[in-house]
């Protein structure tokens, strides 16, 4: 899809559509999903801005990874960390409970304020 395309909706036929660039993980269902490689595609997104419909297409060797299950060099892919041994794995950054005050908390009036 290129953006001088003009999309027509599959879903409900309309003509007000947009395409917008993407960032998209593909990862398979389930627990047994841990086990396989995450894939991430970047393609244009065609989405309907009457419904909500959008459509992409997963590049050639993107899907190959997918039906395959096996990384690929080429391709932008991740094992999960159930994929991963004790050994190889890093410890996560700690992370630390933020303690507003009275007057600090951010509430919808206020959501702008700066924090001091």
């Amino acid at each position: 899809m290129t953006s001088e395309q003009v999309y027509i909706c599959r879903s409900c036929q309309s003509e007000n559509t947009r395409t917008f660039g993407s960032e998209i993980g593909l990862h398979f269902a389930g627990m047994t999903g841990l086990e396989k490689p995450i894939v991430f595609v970047f393609p244009e997104v065609a989405v309907c801005l009457s419904c909500g419909h959008a459509e992409f297409t997963v590049p050639k060797t993107e899907l190959g990874v997918l039906e395959s299950n096996t990384p690929v060099d080429s391709a932008a892919s991740v094992m999960s960390a159930a994929g991963v041994s004790d050994q190889q794995s890093q410890p996560l950054p700690e992370v630390k409970p933020f303690a507003a005050t009275a007057d600090e908390t951010i509430t919808p009036k206020n959501r702008t304020k700066r924090r001091r």
